[in-house]
């Protein structure tokens, strides 16, 4: 299925000639006409920017979409990655956040009693010292 296409742009035509690359069928449905239809992927490719129209919904949403974010903090490489809103991605996260928050104030309670319980009281040495007794006494 994957064959270099002849022309700039796919065609709505099934008969001008030209094999176009598909990368994969999505789903396939009957036509108000009868004819058996397939959701394609076509192949990924660079196209100008200029090609698209500039307000268009597509770009829009493309710029103003997060983008995945490399950070060096603290010595090792991290990525972070936007999470759409209202997905259940996002809700995930939000559920891990609060375990991982839950976790880290239990720990933190359990070294603060930890400490606590460390700190116990010195012996007092009492009002009466030894005196170190010689030999001439």
């Amino acid at each position: 299925m994957s064959v270099s296409a002849s022309s700039p742009a796919p065609s709505n035509s099934s008969t001008d000639g030209f094999i176009w690359a598909v990368q994969e069928i999505l789903a396939e449905r009957t036509s108000v006409s009868g004819e058996n239809e397939v959701l394609v992927v076509w192949k990924t490719s660079w196209i100008p920017v200029s090609n698209l129209i500039a307000d268009g919904p597509v770009l829009q949403q493309f710029q103003s979409t997060p983008k995945i974010v490399f950070s060096t903090r603290k010595g090792s490489m991290s990525v972070y990655v936007p999470v759409e809103p209202g997905t259940q991605l996002q809700a995930d996260c939000v559920e891990i956040a609060r375990r991982r928050a839950a976790a880290e104030a239990a720990q933190a309670e359990a070294a603060r009693t930890k400490i606590a319980s460390d700190r116990t009281p010195r012996k007092a040495l009492g009002g009466v010292a030894k005196r170190k007794t010689t030999g001439n006494e």
